[in-house]
């Protein structure tokens, strides 16, 4: 099924997202009235990838990978490409390829009446690229606070076998360092006479059974 062309206003040009062509305007005081422009690959890609993360601010290293296809770059390749699409754009206020700060940038552009806003081919430009949407941000958020409960419990839980283990090995210890009753003394194999409160016993080790006199 084609998908339905979607066109949108970029400063004083009418676009569709999908091709390099841009249409001017129609403005009488204008002095390029009807002239129109060709953006090139590159610059289509930048526009595209812009569009697509729409409302968000989009990183410069986002932008870099989708534009030159993850492909090594110069440093000036961005920015240089940047100044000439506003170039193209008569963008000479800045504010179609808006520059965020430290963060990266965004394309500011208006719907047309004519059309309904749809989406880019997804084939054409892969989700993974842009930043998550507010309500991926918001099932995040909710996994976190699954997360950390569970996180707690097995730690508690961790903190309570050691100090089992602690115990055991403790008993351990003392079982095994303790001191011989001295009282007693074998007789045979089988047999060992002890001495329990001033009485005699005999304790028989194959039928496990104390006989006291």
């Amino acid at each position: 099924m084609k998908n339905k062309k979607t066109t949108l206003i970029v400063g004083n040009f009418t676009w569709d997202a999908e091709s390099k062509k841009m249409e001017r305007i129609q403005k009488e005081n204008h002095p390029k009235v009807g002239e129109d422009i060709t953006i090139t690959p590159k610059q289509l890609r930048l526009l595209q990838c812009l569009y697509k993360a729409h409302p968000e601010v989009l990183q410069r290293k986002d932008i870099v990978d989708f534009v030159w296809e993850s492909k090594p770059t110069s440093p000036e390749s961005l920015p240089q490409l940047i100044n000439r699409t506003r170039i193209v754009l008569e963008d000479s206020n800045k504010d179609i390829l808006v520059n965020e700060p430290g963060v990266g940038y965004s394309l500011n552009f208006k719907q047309s009446d004519n059309d309904n806003l749809t989406s880019i081919n997804e084939q054409t430009i892969p989700n993974e690229l842009f930043p998550p949407s507010r309500e991926k941000r918001k099932e995040h958020t909710l996994l976190s606070k699954l997360v950390i409960p569970v996180c707690l419990g097995v730690t508690f839980w961790n903190l309570w076998s050691t100090a089992e283990a602690v115990y055991y090995a403790n008993q351990f210890k003392k079982v095994f360092q303790a001191v011989p009753y001295p009282h007693m003394k074998p007789l045979d194999d089988n047999r060992i006479f002890i001495v329990i409160d001033d009485n005699e016993c005999i304790y028989n080790k194959s039928t496990q059974i104390l006989k006291c006199s």
